[in-house]
């Protein structure tokens, strides 16, 4: 078992699953443009997606753990990549909705199997660095995959740039055959009537439950913006798809650094304190964004950058105080009802901003504010609930 290539092999499938997973956003405008889509439908494409997903996962959380987990990410890589070739084939929101959903449930597997697997196979003592490589998935996808794929869809169109994320997911599938053990990856079998009283404990638990709520908050808030940053830079502030892969490059990159600070910082100070140092922070580039008008592309990159890297920082301390809430005994159930909520939230938020939001006879997104204000008033929810959580020690 070469540990090297299996960390690899990890990694390569979280690349593959993020980049699908947040593609749509960027290409926003030109999607609404081709398609002839509202900022409703659109929002309805990328939040039914993440619903989607905390679907699967919820269920994934109740009965993955009877199957063979290499065995299930095959199969799922598969329907994921095939999925991606039919949604370059979407041509109107119908169809794309519905493509959209289905692979926000093969999605919703994917993401739980990864750490699954890497929890069963790599040792305790190399985990946190090992944890930390498969993690940079998202990082790199950011980074490289989204500038790329922008790239690609300005030149050869929305098709191709699905035909080649799908041609990638079989590349994963080949190296996932190839390197990932079938030993060690352990398929356990619990009798059905216990694990759902156990799972109904879980979702009972008022600790717990203060756990979803920071997570649903935070990743709701982040999504509210996130969702809209493409078609409001290109008709709002009048920038051009190669502005939006430099921003996405840039911010990338300038995540990449900062989310390794920030969980330093939460080590040093706490993460509650950095938690609230950053909802503080991040307020800022958000509102200057939302009120922004025609505007420079160094700007623009400057803005977009730090309010990526500060929304995305946001996970770090709060995935750090909610990982410390449960008990070890209930950890794999509570993991897997807090990544569906994480989903849920992300959902529910980006379709609610995209209702607030109408487009004028130029295309140009009216009442784009209202979506600030609601990034704000989650964030403070995202407070208060932080505030319920006590630390360990505290307990």
């Amino acid at each position: 078992m070469n540990l090297s290539l299996i960390i690899f092999t990890l990694t390569l499938i979280n690349f593959a699953f993020q980049l699908d997973f947040v593609i749509l956003m960027p290409l926003g405008q030109s999607l609404m443009e081709m398609m002839k889509l509202s900022p409703t439908q659109y929002t309805a494409v990328v939040g039914v997606y993440t619903i989607s997903s905390g679907c699967s996962s919820l269920l994934f959380s109740l009965f993955g753990g009877e199957y063979n987990k290499k065995k299930l990410l095959l199969i799922f890589i598969l329907l994921l990549g095939g999925s991606s070739f039919l949604t370059g084939r979407a041509s109107d929101f119908q169809t794309l909705f519905i493509i959209r959903l289905i692979s926000g449930c093969f999605s919703g597997v994917i993401n739980p199997l990864i750490f699954a697997i890497a929890s069963d196979v790599i040792p305790d003592d190399e985990k946190g660095k090992s944890m930390g490589w498969i993690l940079t998935g998202f990082s790199f996808a950011s980074v490289l995959g989204i500038p790329f794929s922008i790239y690609i869809m300005d030149h050869f169109g929305f098709e191709l740039t699905f035909f080649i994320i799908g041609l990638f997911f079989i590349l994963t599938f080949i190296a996932s055959l190839l390197f990932l053990p079938n030993r060690g990856i352990k398929a356990e079998k619990i009798k059905f009537k216990k694990l759902v009283s156990h799972f109904s404990q879980c979702l009972k638990n008022t600790s717990y439950v203060k756990g979803y709520l920071l997570l649903f908050f935070v990743s709701g808030a982040i999504f509210s913006i996130v969702s809209l940053i493409s078609p409001y830079a290109i008709k709002n502030m009048g920038m051009s798809l190669q502005n939006l892969e430099q921003m996405y490059f840039f911010g990338g990159l300038l995540t990449v650094v900062t989310s390794r600070f920030i969980g330093s910082m939460c080590d040093h100070f706490g993460e509650k304190r950095i938690l609230n140092a950053i909802i503080a922070m991040s307020v800022i580039p958000v509102m200057i964004f939302v009120f922004s008008e025609k505007s420079s592309p160094l700007y623009f990159v400057v803005i977009g950058s730090l309010m990526m890297s500060l929304m995305s920082g946001l996970m770090v301390p709060s995935m750090t105080i909610s990982s410390r809430i449960p008990s070890v005994v209930d950890s794999s159930i509570y993991n897997g009802i807090l990544n569906s909520v994480r989903c849920f939230g992300a959902g529910v938020f980006t379709f609610l901003s995209g209702s607030f939001v109408i487009t004028d006879t130029d295309g140009a997104l009216l009442n784009f504010y209202l979506v600030g204000v609601m990034y704000i008033i989650l964030l403070f929810l995202s407070y208060l609930v932080g505030l319920m959580i006590p630390h360990p020690h505290e307990k």
